[in-house]
């Protein structure tokens, strides 16, 4: 029994830590090297929807992002 369904966001969320962790592990990275990473894929994943968006004139679609500072980002027709 799954008390939550399941998320993009939530599963976009734990595929970044889930890398920022391994790169840890692995000895490639410090542990504060984690938070850079995540939101550094954070702004990636933002500007590949951002791109995406632009795809879209005759369909036009706004999508709120919550980011890991708490912030939240608007993608599509502001």
């Amino acid at each position: 029994n799954i008390s939550e369904a399941l998320t993009l966001e939530g599963e976009l969320n734990k595929l970044a830590a889930n890398i920022s962790i391994g790169r840890n592990m692995a000895g490639v990275h410090y542990f504060t090297d984690y938070y850079d990473s995540v939101r550094m894929g954070e702004k990636i994943a933002i500007g590949i929807l951002e791109e995406q968006a632009l795809t879209y004139p005759t369909d036009p679609f706004v999508l709120s992002v919550p980011t890991f500072d708490g912030d939240v980002v608007r993608i599509g027709r502001r």
